[in-house]
C-alpha cells in the first residue's frame, strides 16, 4: 500500500511552481544584455549621467509603466485590502533597496565579485529554514545549494586572493540581505490569502516611487531625465523590459513562489546568471544593429560550461519529485 504525505501529494503543483519560477528567472536573465545595451546608449546621450541616476531612472520607468498596465485589471476587481497593501509595500521597499544597492555596488567592485556575492542568499535561506523549522533541510536541498554555490563560483571567476570588503562588496552583501528578505516575505503565512495581482501592483508602485525620487535627486539636470530616452531604440528596449522582465517575471514570482519553500525558490532564482550568459551569447549582436551600442556577443568558455552546467544540474535535481513511501 502506498502512503503519501501532503508534500508528496502536492508534488505536481510544486514542479509546476518551480517551472514557472525558472521561467521568471530566465526573463530576468534576458534583462542583463538589454540593460547593458540601454545603459551604453543612455551614457552617450547624457555623458555626465552617473550609474546611480541611470539605474534608478530605468527602474522607475520599468516599474512605473508596469504598474500603469496592471491598474485597469486591478480596478476591475474588488478593492485592495489593508494586508495586501502592507504586503506590497514591504516587498517594494525590500526590492527597491536591493536593486539600488546592487547597482551602486557594481560600480565599486568587479562584475564577477558582485555575481558571486549575490548568490549568498542560497546559504542564508537554508539557515533561516533550519532555525524556523528546528530541523535540517533535506539532503537534496543541501546538495543543490552546494552545486549552485560551486557553479556560481566557477561562473563568476571569483578570486579569493583579491577579495576585500570595500564599499562595493559591502553594498552587494547588503543587497543580498534585502533580496533574502523579499523571498521570505513572499512565503510568510500572514500574507498567504493575499491576491497576487494586488500585492504585485503595490510592490511596483513603491519601487517606481522610490526609484523616481532617487533618480530626481541624482540627475545631472532635469533635461537629462528626458534626454536619456531620446533614441527610439531606448523606448523599445524599455517596452521589452517592462512587459517581459518586469510584468511577466514578478507576477510569476508572486503567484507561484508560495507553492515551494523559500530555499527552493532561492535555488531557482540563483540560476539567473546562467540565463544571462546564455542570452549574451547571441542577443547583443541583434541589439547592436538597432542601438549601435557596440556591445558584442559573449563567447562560450569552459568556465561557462562548467559553472552553468553545475547550476542547471542543481535545478534539474530540484525538480525531481520525492519518492513516495511504501508500507
Amino acid at each position: 500500500m502506498t502512503v503519501q504525505n501532503p508534500q508528496e501529494r502536492s508534488a505536481p503543483l510544486r514542479q509546476r511552481a518551480l517551472f514557472w519560477l525558472f521561467a521568471a528567472t530566465a526573463s530576468w536573465g534576458l534583462s542583463f544584455p538589454l540593460l547593458k545595451a540601454l545603459y551604453a546608449g543612455q551614457q552617450r546621450a547624457v555623458p555626465d549621467a552617473s550609474s546611480w541616476f541611470l539605474a534608478a531612472w530605468v527602474l522607475a520607468a520599468r516599474f512605473g509603466f508596469a504598474a500603469m498596465l496592471m491598474l485597469p485589471f486591478v480596478l476591475a476587481r474588488r478593492g485592495i485590502t489593508r494586508r495586501e497593501a502592507e504586503h506590497g509595500a514591504v516587498l517594494g521597499v525590500a526590492a527597491a533597496c536591493g536593486l539600488l544597492l546592487q547597482a551602486d555596488g557594481l560600480a565599486y567592485t568587479s562584475a564577477s565579485t558582485s555575481a558571486f556575492l549575490t548568490q549568498f542568499y542560497c546559504v542564508i535561506l537554508p539557515i533561516v529554514g533550519c532555525v524556523r523549522n528546528r530541523r535540517p533541510p533535506p539532503l537534496r536541498v543541501v546538495l543543490c545549494t552546494l552545486m549552485v554555490l560551486a557553479g556560481g563560483y566557477i561562473l563568476s571567476g571569483f578570486d579569493w586572493m583579491r577579495f576585500r570588503l570595500g564599499r562595493g562588496e559591502f553594498e552587494t552583501i547588503l543587497a543580498t540581505l534585502f533580496f533574502t528578505a523579499q523571498i521570505l516575505v513572499l512565503e510568510a503565512r500572514r500574507y498567504s490569502l493575499n491576491r497576487p495581482l494586488f500585492t504585485t501592483l503595490g510592490m511596483f508602485c513603491i519601487i517606481a516611487a522610490a526609484c523616481a525620487a532617487f533618480a530626481t535627486a541624482t540627475a545631472p539636470s532635469l533635461r537629462a531625465m528626458t534626454d536619456v530616452w531620446s533614441a527610439p531604440a531606448h523606448g523599445e528596449i524599455l517596452a521589452i523590459l517592462t512587459l517581459l522582465c518586469t510584468l511577466f517575471s514578478f507576477i510569476l514570482m508572486n503567484v507561484w513562489q508560495k507553492h515551494v519553500t523559500a530555499t527552493e525558490a532561492g535555488i531557482a532564482y540563483s540560476v539567473e546568471p546562467v540565463f544571462a550568459l546564455g542570452f549574451a551569447l547571441f542577443f547583443p549582436h541583434l541589439l547592436n544593429r538597432f542601438t549601435g551600442s557596440g556591445y558584442e556577443n559573449e563567447v562560450i568558455t569552459s568556465r561557462l560550461l562548467a559553472g552553468g552546467g553545475l547550476m542547471l544540474s542543481a535545478t534539474v535535481l530540484l525538480q525531481i519529485p520525492p519518492r513516495s513511501r511504501r508500507g
